[in-house]
């Protein structure tokens, strides 16, 4: 088991420094197109979601930016916290105190993240946009973020009864 959740570590730190830099470019693209012009990255960006029929303005291109890399970054503390969750798994053990409470709020935060996503997404998309069809596009990403987070809450569950369990070995004599 140790393996691996080293294994889940690793690989969610290897994630992170890309997300990282993606959060920075996205913000920075956002910031430019407020201040100077939309650039390429910017269009390349949104053509990754959208398929407009109408172009939106560079204002509310950067605006759109803004708010995705703040909620990109918003993901990025839930994954780390998550990270951080599993490697004191890896060297306390398994039910600790607090673990099933970081586990939860993991789970809590990749559900959330998943809802806002979508929301961004299609808002933007239908209303600046009028991409009407990002609705069914973002659809599948939208249901593998939310389950992966359902998963999180159930095995935070089982960790807070493996607690109680715990607890109540320590108490009988």
């Amino acid at each position: 088991m140790k393996r691996n959740i080293q294994i889940i570590t690793t690989t969610l730190l290897l994630v992170l420094i890309p997300l990282s830099l993606y959060i920075a470019l996205c913000f920075i693209a956002g910031l430019g197109g407020l201040t100077y012009e939309v650039s390429k990255f910017t269009h390349h960006i949104t053509d990754d979601f959208f398929e407009p029929l109408e172009q939106p303005s560079d204002i509310s291109l950067s605006l759109f930016l803004l708010a995705y890399s703040g909620l990109m970054a918003y993901l990025f503390i839930t994954v780390n916290n998550l990270r951080f969750t599993l490697k004191s798994i890896y060297r306390k053990g398994v039910f600790e105190d607090n673990q099933a409470t970081r586990l939860r709020r993991a789970g809590s935060g990749i559900i959330i993240f998943a809802k806002l996503k979508y929301l961004l997404l299609c808002g933007f998309g239908s209303l600046a946009m009028w991409d009407v069809f990002v609705f069914f596009r973002q659809l599948l990403p939208y249901l593998a973020l939310y389950i992966t987070g359902k998963f999180i809450l159930v095995i935070a569950d089982m960790a807070k009864r493996g607690e109680t369990l715990l607890e109540e070995t320590e108490l009988t004599i």
